[in-house]
């Protein structure tokens, strides 16, 4: 997790294997495929979530995106779901230099959405990071479905 959370924190892919290839040179091949192959790891939208979304989008919500995530991924990332060209920022760590849950990231997001982070509803799939944009003063949401994050916007008075 070390060398992978160094992508997230802007190491890119080449300069980032290099040590670990010359470390375990018997798996280059596995460590390159993590670059070259890194597309096969997504499997589509969680179930009700591009439903929820576009719901969102089309009721005027303003949604935002908050990754970790190698900067050099970003992009075909949004090849691979270009619905996400719909948020109206997207703060990538790895462009940053700082990630989840690294309380600067948040500080950074709230600069760019341009919202106070009380106004905002932050959900991530990991506790940590929900609790580190407590910190920062953002209500959060660990996410585990559509349905209880449908549930939690619903009472949070959004339309959906």
């Amino acid at each position: 997790m070390d060398w992978h959370g160094a992508h997230d924190r802007g190491a890119t892919m080449a300069e980032n294997r290099r040590g670990l290839i010359a470390a375990h040179p018997d798996k280059a091949d596995l460590i390159r495929a993590w670059d070259a192959r890194w597309d096969e790891m997504f499997d589509g939208w969680v179930a009700g979530m591009d439903a929820l979304f576009t719901e969102l989008d089309a009721a005027g919500v303003a949604q935002y995106g908050l990754s970790n995530l190698p900067a050099e991924k970003w992009r075909p990332l949004l090849d691979l779901y270009p619905e996400l060209e719909r948020l109206r920022e997207t703060v990538v760590s790895g462009a940053e230099g700082v990630a989840k849950p690294d309380p600067r990231i948040y500080a950074i997001t709230a600069e760019r959405i341009g919202h106070r982070p009380d106004e905002t509803l932050f959900v991530d799939d990991k506790a940590e990071n929900v609790a580190a944009a407590a910190e920062a003063g953002f209500p959060g949401l660990v996410f585990t479905d559509a349905a209880k994050t449908r549930a939690a916007l619903r009472e949070a008075g959004l339309p959906v």
